[in-house]
């Protein structure tokens, strides 16, 4: 793959006239057709490829007149070669057509040799840490490997002295990522695979010893930077209200921020101003290249500053660790410079669906991720709403024009990822705009500051006044912010659009500009049709929703949860209430993609120290608790066990009741009860292993 990337540059750099859309959107369908189909079509794309390759061989050496005549199978086999290179591109990034990787060599008694990549993060019970696997042992068989892993060590009295490029040898618990199985949950297991993540393994302090106490790894290299950076900003942002945010700006990591800021900044529109992106990497670039070009001698010579600017800014993106909104921002900062050295910036656009082809061909799965697609659309967004808005306004005060060109393109970048937006978090902030004004000029000064305070950190007296300095506009800022968050109606929430919907909003935005810019009639005959399309997706989403009635048991770990919904209410049945966080885990998704919003008295509840018994209609769903000695038989259609209770089976002999056991419970019940449901011919659902139950209820 890296021999493919630089490939790539390359062909990108001496082809950078080349339209690259024509090229990008048939590599992206090439890659998403993989991830729909899987490998099953390999053999089908492999034919594909050699089949147009061979026509397109056939098509150089043919007569002028052919070749004109037939120049649409020409633009069709190159079409084809694309999506089938697309194809097995993606096919290559993934970890289970890749022989080395330790999934495929990893049991429960081989031992790994791993070398520390990321800081070591305090969790509630655990240590947690990544490591990249280098090695496996089976039965003392040393077989190279790699991939990466979560490691977990089990909470001591002390934090486990281990820092990034240590390797160690160990032997834990290794146990297959996967998801809770809860209906709308996010899907961290293909969230992992795609970062080349497929085990997680918990460790005691018996089960490791430390192999090299330094071994050069470069994501090590560069997690031991950032560690040093944090350093750097406790020692001298000593307000625990700004820490969080302070070390969010600089070096991506939001561990400290406390989930109440984390709230406000999500409500009101502006998380992207705590995740590393686009605006970050521009502010880096743009920051070095002003200052560089002060020096006259430089100033002659602009690519020379341009070159340092990128090493500075490519520098800062390796200290963040490369997510991938870092990623293409570098990428198409990158190109952009390209073209302002070989004066080539009016294919601005071109540059951008370039740096897009090498992203994803680099690494395809990066399609797939949030923060690249909300890069891109707010790009492409800005670049095309700029220069309109230029025309309706112009100031000659300085102050007043970049006021206004904020606004526009916070505007721009608000409208091209909304779709995406209400696809993946379900709400739409009214405030974005005004919080953004506030939010953008002093984060951006905070992040020239604190890069500043790492350059002054040798001297004491200045560095501390940086510091307070800096602690003082995090606080105004989170104080703003938190302001416009407890307005009422700031946010609407609970909004849901499957994928399809989105792609059709993208489409709408997209021709929307199309029309505006270019007067075309077949863009607006599309986009009247995407919308029409769109409307009737809602119309079916509406009727549906009205006639839904369904019983549904979470998978919650150490937790219960339960819901009835019906049309578009919903009340939750457990006996003892889940917290917040869990909630927001399990039944709040589940809710809003059935469009169940609304809480409503739907079933009659009994409640009893050893049972609680839901009445709805002819429905009976009984939750026995831990103290219970006994199942009752009290025809219930639903029995859900919980909490390890002492009660068993024994008097539900060929019941036909669905028999659930969820979270709450230890895996060694669970299986007590699955082999003893065996044997007296019952129903049982474990959502540990089976993700959350869910069942139609005609009502």
């Amino acid at each position: 793959m890296n021999t493919a990337f630089l490939k790539t540059t390359i062909l990108v750099i001496v082809l950078s006239k080349v339209p690259f859309i024509k090229i990008l959107l048939p590599l992206i369908i090439g890659i998403v057709c993989y991830g729909i189909i899987g490998k099953a079509f390999l053999g089908i794309g492999m034919l594909l490829f050699v089949l147009s390759n061979i026509v397109l061989v056939s098509m150089a050496f043919a007569k002028d007149y052919f070749k004109f005549k037939f120049k649409f199978i020409n633009g069709i086999c190159q079409t084809l070669t694309i999506i089938t290179l697309g194809f097995g591109i993606a096919w290559l990034a993934h970890f289970k057509n890749n022989p080395l990787h330790y999934s495929h060599k990893i049991k429960d008694s081989s031992k790994l040799l791993v070398t520390i990549i990321e800081p070591i993060i305090t969790k509630k019970k655990s240590y947690k840490t990544m490591a990249q696997v280098e090695a496996v042992f089976n039965d003392g068989v040393k077989t190279k490997a790699n991939g990466d892993i979560l490691i977990y060590f089990t909470q001591t009295s002390a934090k486990p002295a281990i820092q990034p490029g240590q390797q160690l040898l160990l032997q834990g618990n290794y146990l297959p990522i996967k998801n809770n199985g809860n209906p709308g949950e996010f899907d961290y297991l293909a969230y992992c695979h795609r970062k080349n993540i497929s085990y997680l393994s918990f460790i005691r302090p018996q089960n490791y010893i430390i192999a090299k106490s330094q071994y050069f790894n470069l994501r090590a290299y560069f997690a031991g930077i950032r560690l040093k950076t944090i350093s750097i900003v406790n020692q001298y942002i000593t307000d625990p209200k700004a820490i969080g945010i302070a070390q969010a700006l600089l070096i991506g990591d939001k561990t400290e921020i406390d989930q109440e800021t984390w709230d406000a900044y999500s409500r009101t529109g502006i998380v992207h101003i705590i995740a590393i992106s686009g605006m970050h990497m521009g502010l880096i670039y743009q920051g070095i290249l002003w200052v560089l070009l002060l020096f006259p001698f430089i100033k002659k010579r602009k690519y020379i500053a341009i070159i340092i600017a990128l090493l500075g800014m490519w520098y800062f993106a390796c200290v963040t660790g490369l997510p991938a909104s870092v990623m293409r921002a570098s990428v198409m900062f990158t190109f952009l410079a390209m073209g302002d050295i070989l004066n080539q910036t009016r294919h601005s656009f071109n540059l951008l669906f370039a740096s897009a082809f090498v992203l994803l061909v680099f690494n395809p799965n990066w399609i797939y991720d949030i923060g690249f697609q909300l890069s891109y659309a707010a790009v492409i967004g800005i670049m095309l709403f700029i220069p309109i808005s230029k025309r309706w306004f112009y100031s000659e005060n300085i102050v007043i024009q970049k006021g206004y060109e904020l606004i526009m393109a916070t505007t721009a970048a608000q409208l091209f990822t909304l779709p995406i937006c209400l696809h993946y978090f379900h709400q739409f902030p009214l405030a974005f705009m005004l919080a953004n004004l506030v939010a953008i000029p002093v984060t951006s000064l905070v992040l020239y500051l604190e890069i500043i305070l790492l350059l002054f950190a040798w001297c004491s007296p200045i560095a501390s006044f940086i510091g307070k300095l800096i602690s003082f506009l995090i606080v105004f800022v989170n104080s703003c912010i938190a302001w416009l968050a407890q307005l009422q109606h700031i946010t609407i929430f609970n909004i849901y659009i499957c994928q399809w919907q989105m792609y059709l909003l993208l489409i709408i935005t997209a021709l929307g500009f199309v029309i505006i810019l270019k007067r075309k009639v077949w863009a607006l005959y599309i986009g009247l049709l995407s919308l029409m399309v769109y409307l009737a997706m809602q119309i079916n989403h509406h009727l549906t929703t009205k006639q839904q009635a369904f019983f549904t048991a979470y998978h919650i770990p150490k937790k219960t949860g339960i819901d009835i919904i019906v049309g578009k209410y919903y009340q939750a049945i457990q006996s003892e209430p889940l917290d917040v966080k869990d909630v927001k885990n399990a039944p709040e998704p589940a809710r809003v993609v059935h469009k169940a919003i609304q809480p409503k008295n739907l079933a009659q509840v009994i409640i009893d120290s050893h049972y609680q018994l839901s009445l709805i209609n002819q429905y009976k769903i009984l939750e026995v608790k831990a103290n219970a000695l006994r199942v009752p038989n009290i025809q219930a259609q639903f029995i859900i066990l919980t909490n390890n209770t002492k009660a068993d089976l024994s008097n539900l002999a060929n019941s036909p009741a669905q028999i659930i056991a969820d979270g709450s419970n230890s895996l060694w019940k669970i299986e007590k009860w699955k082999e003893e449901a065996k044997a007296l011919h019952l129903r049982f659902h474990s959502t540990a292993e089976s993700g959350a139950f869910k069942s139609q209820l005609n009502l």
